[in-house]
């Protein structure tokens, strides 16, 4: 049998095994095919999946920080400036969140609470340190500004003067209390005007007043007294019901140290000097006997 008649004979027996194959084949590829087209619309969709879940997470974030984490961060920032005393302008609430703009609200409150309590602190500190009836200063304001310890860089010493209107008890009990009251606020306005703002000046007690001028010296002190005393017996005062009331006073000056520690004998040496004022005639001026830090208390 010669080649050719083999080949002619056996290759046609062969052909089913080759279409088999070839089915085979086909049948794998599309197989695969197929797979590759649900892995690559899986992937599509995850992609996708993935892409629009990072959109979502942003915009929550970006949400999350303009409408929680900023607020809050202002809401902090607002509390210390609360809790240190420091001014700061109205609150600007959030756009969204029902619960932020509730804790804005609350820090807004809580901020016009503090200015009232401040405010009134404020107030009641002024009263507690001013004569309701002159606008001056009061014995425990001025007290507490002579307790204070000198400047080491300024004058040691500091000098007071105590001054009392003459007969004030016989102007009450001739034109009565209001009156009264009348006398000891046009004097406190005359020396209001006539005692430098940064001076101490306060209505002592009853119809005392005192003015406390760091630095000062005797001779210095004495002349302002006189001023005062020429200046409250110059002109007699006019009553509600026309009445023109002369009135004068009796002045006492004392030099001394500054501080709490000398202030006993500060006060007791220009008491001593007023009263001295007062039975050598009134309406004048005297000087303690000696400096005040010699001065027993």
């Amino acid at each position: 049998m010669s080649p050719t008649e083999f080949t002619n004979r056996y290759v046609p027996t062969l052909e089913p095994l080759e279409r088999l194959r070839s089915e085979f084949l086909n049948e794998v590829i599309a197989h695969f095919e197929a797979d590759r087209q649900h892995a690559l619309r899986v992937l599509v969709t995850a992609g996708s999946a993935t892409a629009l879940i990072l959109l979502v997470l942003g915009y929550v974030l970006v949400f999350a920080q303009r409408s929680v984490f900023l607020p809050l961060l202002d809401a902090r920032d607002a509390v210390i400036a609360l809790a240190e005393g420091r001014s700061r302008p109205s609150f600007t609430l959030p756009a969204s969140g029902r619960e932020m703009r509730r804790l804005f609200d609350a820090l807004d409150i809580l901020r016009r609470k503090l200015r009232e309590r401040a405010s009134l602190t404020e107030q009641l500190e002024h009263q507690a340190r001013t004569d309701s009836l002159t606008g001056l200063l009061n014995r425990r304001a001025l007290e507490r500004i002579a307790a204070q310890p000198a400047d080491p860089a300024g004058p040691s010493t500091t000098s007071l003067i105590l001054m009392d209107v003459d007969r004030f008890k016989q102007i009450n009990d001739r034109h009565g209390h209001p009156a009264g009251d009348q006398v000891l606020r046009a004097v406190a306005d005359l020396m209001r005007d006539m005692v430098d703002p940064d001076h101490a000046l306060a209505r002592f007690g009853g119809e005392e007043f005192a003015v406390l001028v760091p630095g000062a010296s005797a001779d210095e002190a004495a002349s302002l007294a006189q001023a005062l005393c020429a200046a409250i017996c110059a002109e007699p005062i006019r009553l509600a019901d026309g009445t023109r009331l002369p009135v004068t006073a009796s002045f006492g000056v004392a030099t001394g140290l500054s501080g709490a520690p000398h202030w006993p004998r500060l006060f007791a040496a220009a008491d001593a000097a007023m009263y001295r004022a007062k039975a050598e005639g009134r309406n004048c001026v005297r000087r303690a006997d000696a400096p005040a830090e010699a001065v027993d208390h």
